[in-house]
């Protein structure tokens, strides 16, 4: 049971990254005493975070861009009709990506040029009964834009997959089944990278993530 726990704890981080990584970097500056240094690290996260958001902006159009000209192969009118779903759905949330980063990247701004925006940034990452606990609603807003990017993504690589695989079970054996056997490699060392990075990251890492 404790290893289906620890997995099962592993699956539900990476499903929802970045959410671990924003709170344990939101709860350390909450829990800091001093007020100088509490100051200054909040000041450092919002600049960080600022950056993240123009990044999350700039990929996300990108991701539209290419999933905009994904849509027009001449391919997709014979391809499953869930290639098509996950596109559109690629592009719906990589849009939505860019807007919701340009909106909280406008926000981290207002606080930056206020007088009082430490204080009031602070008082709107924590919790009103736990200043020591960020605010549940704070983190799924601020992780949103990269949220959406990354399932963007994701849906992306289903929809391509979908459509590179087809012909394995829809067409006599030939070059296109092939091509789907290289990308079923190619797909499979991507995921064990990407399951690698995470095991570092929530494991060998676990203890940059944990917070009082």
């Amino acid at each position: 049971m404790a290893v289906l726990a620890r997995w099962w704890m592993i699956f539900s981080r990476i499903s929802t990254m970045p959410w671990m990584c924003l709170q344990a970097a939101i709860e350390q500056i909450l829990q800091e005493d001093d007020a100088l240094k509490q100051e200054s690290r909040l000041l450092k996260w919002q600049t960080l975070k600022n950056s993240e958001l123009l990044n999350v902006s700039f990929i996300g159009t990108l991701i539209a861009s290419a999933c905009t000209g994904s849509i027009q192969w001449s391919s997709l009118q014979t391809a499953h009709w869930i290639v098509s779903a996950a596109w559109y759905g690629t592009l719906v949330f990589s849009l939505m990506s860019v807007m919701v980063a340009f909106y909280l990247s406008i926000l981290l701004s207002n606080f930056s040029i206020n007088p009082s925006g430490p204080k009031l940034l602070l008082q709107t990452l924590h919790r009103s009964g736990n200043k020591r606990k960020a605010r549940w609603g704070s983190l799924f807003a601020l992780q949103l834009p990269l949220m959406l990017l990354s399932y963007s993504l994701i849906a992306y690589v289903i929809g391509l997959a979908v459509m590179v695989v087809q012909p394995l079970w829809s067409e006599p054996w030939g070059d296109k089944s092939l091509i789907a056997i290289f990308f079923l490699i190619f797909l499979t060392l991507s995921i064990g990278g990407f399951g690698a990075v995470c095991q570092f990251i929530y494991v060998q890492c676990e203890e940059v993530l944990e917070v009082e």
